[in-house]
């Protein structure tokens, strides 16, 4: 009895170790982790205790070379945790040309249908490379990127990389050669369609994001003084724009913008070292 109590306490203290967050970020100066991932922006860690967090080195940082998916590091913290500051996964910009958000009023294999907020009713192409965050259901409220969907014609000319698509309407619309999967040949009339699944005459749904994702926010755009960008709506979230964000073009401070915020605690490295 008294050895089935005492394997029973260890087991305990096992699970509980285990489950343990360790000691909070504010308090640390160095973290020891592997490396599960990185960008052209930082490093995702994953420290002793399983918790998950984006590291980025200072300018003037001592980072190992060679550093790779699998190493062990030890990261030297230079500053104190920011818990509110984040990563930006995405930024785009509120506008008539590119987006469409409201909602999601219907949902098939091959489109969907999004009342916009002056209560008009946009109809969206999908096919298997659309990607939906957080699986959107009718009644939800969705901000959607977009892009034109291909034309379907045939060649008119060819040169330079370029090339002229007469559509089905008689329309002219000119191609750069990467825009399509396969350089068209100048001497055949061929079609020129990514993707035949799709409309031609109605915008593609390249991204759908829920409004109701605790990940995904929406704002203005503002400059801070210690060069971070922040979103202001209660109340300001300070945020890292970085060579990975995904973003239409260089927004503006006082723009209207969705925002997409990677989860992870973001820490500011002195240094990295490889165990």
């Amino acid at each position: 009895m008294r050895q089935w109590f005492l394997s029973a306490c260890v087991c305990v203290c096992v699970v509980g170790c285990s489950m343990t967050s360790g000691p909070p970020l504010e308090t640390l100066q160095q973290i020891q982790g592997e490396i599960i991932r990185f960008d052209a922006d930082g490093y995702v860690i994953r420290d002793g205790y399983g918790k998950e967090l984006r590291v980025h080195a200072a300018p003037s940082a001592r980072v190992d070379s060679n550093l790779s998916t699998g190493d062990t590091v030890l990261v030297h913290i230079a500053a104190p945790y920011q818990a509110k500051t984040r990563y930006a996964q995405a930024v785009y910009h509120f506008s008539d040309i590119g987006t469409v958000y409201g909602e999601l009023t219907e949902k098939n294999r091959s489109s969907i249908t999004v009342k916009d907020t002056a209560g008009d009713e946009v109809d969206l192409s999908l096919d298997q490379h659309s990607v939906g965050y957080g699986k959107p259901q009718p009644g939800d409220r969705i901000f959607v990127k977009t892009y034109q969907a291909p034309y379907e014609g045939e060649v008119q000319e060819f040169g330079d990389g370029t090339y002229i698509v007469r559509d089905i309407t008689g329309r002219e619309v000119r191609y750069e050669r990467d825009e399509t999967p396969q350089s068209p040949d100048p001497t055949a009339r061929r079609r020129a369609i990514e993707h035949p699944a799709l409309r031609h005459d109605r915008p593609y749904a390249r991204e759908i994001y829920l409004y109701s994702d605790p990940l995904a926010l929406q704002g203005t755009l503002l400059r801070r003084d210690d060069g971070l960008y922040a979103v202001t709506g209660s109340e300001d979230l300070p945020l890292i724009l970085g060579q990975a964000t995904r973003r239409d073009s260089q927004e503006q401070p006082g723009e209207k913008v969705f925002v997409v915020v990677s989860p992870l605690p973001i820490i500011q490295a002195s240094s990295i070292e490889k165990l």
